[in-house]
């Protein structure tokens, strides 16, 4: 019983383990392109392009210069189920790729970007 007790202990941390270690900051998902990763940031400001059908969210400083940008490919599909303002905190889940020079994870709609947003995930003095 013991044995299986510590089976199970060992089996945990080690998939707590390889979870936790798939999150980066904003910050380092340049570091990480062609990755599968959750990268976690605060939005700075948001832009629907003129095809109004692509909204793009920029997360960390102002753009050009954003460390991190959310594509959300099809924003007239599904409900906006937040508003993108700036300071509130997000986490998107993909593969990390490059937008205009700058490390991006595309996602199809809003309803993807509502299941992965979570409010004062990261603390202020890590911006």
């Amino acid at each position: 019983m013991r044995q299986k007790i510590q089976l199970f202990v060992f089996i945990t941390l080690f998939l707590t383990y390889k979870a936790l270690g798939q999150s980066i900051y904003d910050k380092e998902a340049d570091k990480h392109i062609g990755e599968n990763r959750s990268v976690v940031g605060y939005i700075n400001r948001y832009k629907v392009l003129a095809d109004s059908i692509t909204t793009l969210i920029f997360c960390g400083t102002h753009y050009p210069e954003q460390y991190f940008t959310i594509i959300i490919v099809n924003s007239k599909k599904g409900k906006n189920k937040f508003h993108p303002s700036k300071g509130r905190s997000v986490c998107v889940h993909g593969i990390i790729i490059k937008y205009d020079g700058m490390p991006a994870i595309k996602v199809p709609n809003w309803d993807e970007i509502s299941k992965w947003l979570f409010v004062d995930s990261i603390p202020p003095d890590d911006i």
